[in-house]
């Protein structure tokens, strides 16, 4: 008989459960900060509780034993809370003794990592400081999805199916209908300057920390008056653009273009789950279409969009192949064709880096680029960056800001033709071509690099 089931009813052994995955926190928290700072911290800057890819290839590998076998006990804990409420009594005992040793083990390898520890001079320099704010704002960029889809999982597991299935239910349907007022993936209607504010107070410290820091540059001198009209091209799409998402809010763009703040234009898909549908509201982005681009052009007056699109996603393992291509997808015509409408210039962007941060942990093109004709999106699709988690590799990303483009000016409030839609679009891509060509050899990683344009679907 275990001591569990001498506890006299349901309550009791739920509150047991409770305070065994605390006591468990605290315990290993203790054995890794307290006891690594009694052992470490007579040397200055020796010792820090978070410190990825510091201490040795020892370290490192015992460390993630130990946190593997604590996350392994935290769920025979989840599971056990979940048969208690099931009224599941089989393999209970076993459940109970298995997840007592994964608790055992877990401390014991930890504290033995503490002595694998190397201090030398020669170890890798230390990282720079993060507040907590910067790591939470890298874990929004980066895992939303998966912060939600743990929530759901985690619920399903502790609660019975059904209990969870009606809460879900009672909390979607109220927020789907709150979160749509006003058709904010179109209109912007969310965009919460507090958080915007979030994003710049914090965006530098946390990719100096996580990737090695982010920068933009203009390619000229030549100033963009906040009072026109501007349609920035990201390129390219690659994998995962993250950086279209933030650059705005990136103080050194708002220190190179002061007084722009372009609307930025993303796939729908953003849009669906909650947590980055979110993110997305507050942020300020909107959903790539038509009706969303000219609405942001005429109240925001500036947008930001991925010209390539998904199109460059497929093409984006080509860049890790022997040629180094970077693929820039250039058969839209449509964005051109607006700008030209609205009496917007045209702004290549070019992002230096971010092809380095993200991988597709499946590298089978033929097949990703079949499911892309035939779904519209390629699969297997799994990013994985840093630990093959979706955290991003450390590799500085550089944002290289091009001269406007624009018709000239004896044309505007003229229609707009086919030829000029055309020689502005020749124009906009030998512009990128030219950023590339001038700006790959200060970008490690990308001097032997080749831009290819392509037009296919």
């Amino acid at each position: 008989m275990t001591f569990l089931e001498t506890l006299p009813d349901l309550p009791s052994q739920l509150v047991y459960m409770g305070l065994a995955a605390a006591c468990l926190l605290v315990a290993n928290s203790c054995t890794h900060g307290l006891a690594g700072d009694l052992l470490h911290g007579d040397e200055e800057g020796s010792w820090r509780f978070f410190q990825p890819g510091v201490g040795g290839t020892v370290f490192i590998a015992t460390q993630a034993c130990g946190w593997i076998l604590f996350s392994l006990a935290l769920v025979g804990l989840m599971t056990m809370a979940a048969f208690l409420l099931k009224g599941i009594a089989c393999c209970m005992a076993n459940l109970y003794f298995a997840t007592g040793a994964l608790m055992v083990a877990g401390q014991l390898v930890l504290g033995g990592s503490l002595f694998a520890f190397r201090t030398s001079a020669g170890r890798e320099p230390r990282l720079p400081a993060c507040s907590i704010h910067g790591h939470v704002l890298i874990a929004g960029l980066h895992l939303p999805v998966h912060i939600f889809c743990s929530v759901v999982a985690i619920s399903m597991v502790v609660l019975p199916l059904q209990v969870a299935v009606t809460a879900w239910v009672s909390v979607i349907i109220p927020y789907y209908g709150l979160t749509s007022w006003g058709d904010p993936a179109h209109t912007g209607r969310r965009e919460w300057g507090r958080f915007r504010a979030f994003i710049s107070a914090h965006i530098d410290e946390a990719m100096r920390f996580w990737v090695g820091g982010v920068s933009v540059k203009r390619s000229s001198n030549k100033e963009l008056p906040p009072g026109k009209k501007y349609v920035f091209g990201y390129h390219p799409h690659g994998l995962y653009p993250t950086g279209a998402a933030y650059l705005s809010a990136v103080p050194a763009f708002q220190e190179a273009l002061p007084g722009i703040q372009p609307a930025t234009l993303v796939a729908s898909a953003l849009f669906l789950a909650p947590i980055i549908r979110d993110f997305a509201g507050w942020g300020g982005l909107r959903q790539v279409s038509r009706k969303s681009f000219v609405h942001a052009l005429q109240t925001k007056g500036s947008v930001l969009l991925c010209p390539g699109g998904q199109a460059e996603l497929i093409d984006a393992f080509r860049f890790h192949g022997p040629e180094k291509e970077v693929v820039i997808n250039c058969r839209h015509r449509g964005f051109v064709r607006v700008a030209l409408e609205h009496g917007a210039a045209l702004v290549p962007v070019l992002v230096f880096g971010e092809l380095l941060c993200l991988r597709n942990l499946f590298s089978l093109p033929v097949l990703q680029q079949l499911t892309y004709r035939a779904l519209g999106f390629p699969v297997p699709y799994l990013l994985v960056g840093r630990w093959l988690t979706p955290i991003p590799r450390p590799h500085p990303v550089e944002f290289i800001v091009g001269d406007p483009i624009e018709r000239d000016s004896s044309r505007q409030g003229v229609s707009v033709t086919d030829a000029e839609v055309e020689d502005i679009h020749r124009r906009y891509f030998h512009a990128i071509v030219d950023l590339f060509e001038r700006h790959k050899g200060f970008h490690r990683g990308y001097e032997n690099a080749k831009l290819v344009l392509s037009e296919d679907r």
